[in-house]
């Protein structure tokens, strides 16, 4: 079997696209995003695709034209469309014109043919009209299995729930499937909701972690705690500066691989908090939120978990588009009066210490981080796929 020829639309900063490539035997043939900001972070990054990396809006985009650009055949497809209007996060509006954007790739899908594609969006997707309409069409052509995985499953130190849609060719005799989890066995991890340990080897602490029930528990992999993730970078910054050297020397296997090919740091700099808000966060303990704020998993005056800070080890809830505001959800660093640098935020989400997000401000690099996709998961998603298609 040759490459597998990928297309990908909202492309982003190449999370996806990024891991299928990371998990070897696919070529990126088309992408497709109307960010140009998200497109300049991913050519810095992946400069040989430059040229297959098309700023439209994907409602311009037909089947015969992207096949045309991507030089006649395509194998894959792969979505991940903005997920606001569903997200529980936010007003949850029927009218948000981004739901729409389901429909357009099931568009082009169908105007396309390709052997697989992926989806990717919120948990709540599932059990939405909007899926239910795009699974009775596609159906007559595809066999497709949808699922909610949490990222921290399979090696990432996030837990990150998200709804991932799988489609086969029906002529092709394969039923879809998810990868199994790799990582949740042995170890405890501290559990934010009930400031206490649990252990994810036990069905009382994966129902904790919101992690699936699954056989050969022991054989799977520690989770992936901050502590393993972060904890050779440096955590206290000094203000309006960015700091480059590592702390010390890598001490896990995932700091070892997000540091491959780096020889210093970037984007690791503190965001400018204000007197008051450094206070706060100062008085407030590992895992823990403050207390005239409410209890430690919600609270009705502010967004849930508002100015709460990690524990080195517990995971970190959802990266979002927000993660500098300490206000909007747990995001303040486990040992520090500051939330999460973007280089730490680049980490949680599993891209390599090498990835860059040059010419963009903060804030900016803030959104791109937030919106992408968790790049080691796409790579066990791609090779998964590869394996139900005989490669």
């Amino acid at each position: 079997m040759g490459k597998l020829r990928i297309a990908e639309l909202f492309a982003g900063i190449g999370g996806v696209t990024g891991g299928f490539l990371d998990a070897g035997g696919y070529e990126a043939v088309f992408l497709n995003d109307w960010d140009r900001a998200a497109r300049g972070s991913f050519v810095l990054n992946l400069p040989h695709l430059e040229d297959r990396y098309h700023v439209r809006s994907v409602r311009s985009l037909t089947g015969p034209e992207i096949l045309d650009l991507s030089g006649g055949m395509i194998d894959g497809i792969l979505g991940c469309p903005p997920c606001q209007g569903l997200s529980p996060v936010g007003p949850r509006s029927r009218t948000d014109e981004r739901n729409g954007l389901l429909y357009e790739i099931h568009r082009l899908v169908w105007s396309i043919g390709p052997t697989f594609f992926v989806l990717e969006n919120v948990p709540s997707l599932l059990q939405s009209r909007l899926y239910r309409d795009f699974e009775r069409s596609l159906t007559r052509r595809y066999v497709l299995h949808g699922e909610v995985v949490n990222a921290a499953e399979y090696g990432i130190p996030q837990l990150r729930r998200r709804a991932v849609v799988i489609g086969l060719r029906k002529n092709l005799g394969v039923k879809p499937s998810m990868p199994p989890p790799t990582h949740g066995g042995r170890g405890r991890v501290f559990d934010y909701r009930t400031g206490d340990y649990v252990y994810p080897l036990t069905l009382k602490g994966r129902k904790a972690l919101r992690l699936r029930p699954c056989v050969n528990l022991p054989k799977l992999r520690p989770l992936v705690t901050l502590h393993r993730a972060l904890s050779d970078l440096p955590m206290h910054l000094p203000r309006g500066q960015e700091v480059r050297d590592y702390a010390r020397p890598a001490s896990t296997a995932y700091q070892r691989r997000m540091r491959r090919q780096a020889e210093f740091l970037t984007h690791h700099r503190a965001w400018d908090h204000c007197r008051a808000i450094v206070q706060l966060l100062s008085g407030v303990k590992p895992g823990d939120c403050p207390a005239r704020y409410g209890s430690r998993s919600r609270n009705t005056t502010y967004f849930s978990q508002a100015y709460s800070r990690l524990h080195s080890r517990g995971l970190a809830r959802t990266i979002t588009t927000n993660f500098h505001n300490p206000g909007s959800g747990r995001f303040t660093h486990y040992a520090a009066p500051r939330t999460l640098t973007v280089r730490e935020a680049l980490r949680l989400q599993g891209f390599p210490d090498a990835f860059r997000l040059d010419g963009v401000r903060m804030s900016e690099a803030e959104r791109l981080v937030g919106n992408a996709f968790p790049r080691p998961l796409a790579r066990v998603l791609a090779r998964h796929i590869m394996r139900l298609l005989g490669g």
